[in-house]
């Protein structure tokens, strides 16, 4: 299994977030040095077109993959990455959001073990049952509609009753699967909600979800960096 972190300097709500120095380590690095603990990942990389976040990987002895600028997404950065470091057809890529400094190894456990015990799953992510009243309008926090067999039915922004459970930006995927997602047309519903997991579920990939009630967080908004800095750094 492969890690990849995509990450590009400009941030719509938070600019040049990657680099928010978050006690004396940027927020980039957490991921990066949260991922790097799971001994279950053959190397770890940083994907980005981005001088100041390769300098600063490079800083912290991180694996960095020069990719194109015009990326619309991760998950193109992500194919990239992937064919440059010759990771093969069978092999399993973790895409870890370069915002997710929470994400730890039993997240990482979680997904991996999923895979290995049913090795025809398309895609499979983390969602938190630890979804909190203030997180419902958040609409940085993507909420998840689940069937019955724990297999995703909606992802969305809004809040929507049936929609029980907190999405973690991790996914994993094997490297065929991954060359077929990225030539996958965009769709009216992905545009809407800046989602782009919804032009999977829209062209038939189903996406299994591992269900956690740990409260990972991402970071979106300065009240995001508060509370990470108050629960998390040690």
């Amino acid at each position: 299994m492969y890690g990849i972190i995509p990450a590009r300097l400009n941030s719509t709500r938070l600019p040049e977030k990657a680099l928010f120095d978050l006690n004396n380590k940027t927020l980039i690095q957490r991921v990066y040095e949260n991922i790097k603990k799971n001994k279950k990942l053959e190397k770890l990389f940083v994907a980005t077109n981005d001088k100041k976040i390769k300098d600063n990987v490079l800083s912290f002895g991180g694996n960095v993959i020069d990719t194109k600028k015009n990326h619309l997404n991760g998950t193109e950065r992500c194919f990239e990455a992937s064919n440059k470091v010759n990771i093969k057809d069978e092999d399993i890529i973790l895409n870890i959001q370069c915002d997710e400094p929470t994400i730890d190894c039993e997240a990482i456990d979680l997904i991996y073990n999923n895979f290995k015990d049913n090795s025809k799953f398309n895609i499979v992510t983390l969602v938190s049952s630890n979804l909190k009243p203030n997180d419902l309008n958040d609409r940085s926090i993507v909420k998840t509609q689940l069937n019955e067999n724990n297999f995703a039915l909606e992802f969305s922004r809004k809040y929507k009753e049936n929609l029980k459970y907190k999405h973690i930006g991790i996914y994993a995927y094997k490297k065929h699967t991954l060359n077929k997602l990225i030539n996958l047309k965009p769709t009216v519903n992905e545009k809407i909600q800046k989602l782009e997991q919804l032009r999977w579920l829209e062209n038939d990939f189903k996406i299994k979800c591992v269900i956690t009630n740990k409260n990972y967080i991402s970071i979106n908004t300065k009240e995001d960096i508060k509370i990470y800095k108050e629960n998390y750094i040690l």
